[in-house]
């Protein structure tokens, strides 16, 4: 039934926990036809997807800076909100010294994630705009404590 479902920490141990107490059968009236692990995967691939609408939203409103040269000068203006940057690119761009700005920092995705939203070669991105900021922020959040206990 549209309206349905069931609200959960993004904890592995929340989703054992309503595992054990059935809280999904009482939820969907019915017994899961995944198992907690699958459940878990989907949810990551959930937010992965909605951490891309965010970036690419960003993108099309022009709150995305992509180039490193853009992305130090909006940093040294103060009007970055989030800073994220790839995973695999943090020694090659110097992250103390994008600390040191002042910039909120989210390291995130990788080189190659980054080029398919944005273009090859884009391994920082920095967001202007707060709401999407923080709209990611929580996102990224609730990826990293599922992920983790996983």
């Amino acid at each position: 039934m549209p309206g349905r479902g069931a609200s959960i920490h993004p904890r592995r141990s929340c989703f054992n926990e309503a595992a054990r107490r059935s809280a999904f059968k009482r939820a969907w009236n019915g017994e899961p036809t995944v198992s907690i692990d699958d459940l878990v995967a989907r949810v990551l691939r959930a937010y992965y997807h909605y951490i891309e609408k965010l970036l690419l939203t960003a993108k099309r409103n022009c709150a995305a800076v992509c180039s490193f040269d853009a992305v130090r000068e909006v940093t040294l203006q103060g009007k970055t909100e989030l800073l994220l940057i790839a995973q695999d690119c943090l020694e090659d761009i110097g992250v103390k010294r994008e600390r040191q700005l002042g910039s909120r920092l989210l390291v995130f995705g990788t080189k190659d994630s980054f080029g398919r939203l944005f273009g090859s070669g884009t391994s920082v991105v920095a967001l202007v705009d707060r709401l999407i900021a923080q709209k990611l922020t929580r996102a990224a959040e609730g990826l990293v404590a599922l992920a983790e206990g996983a």
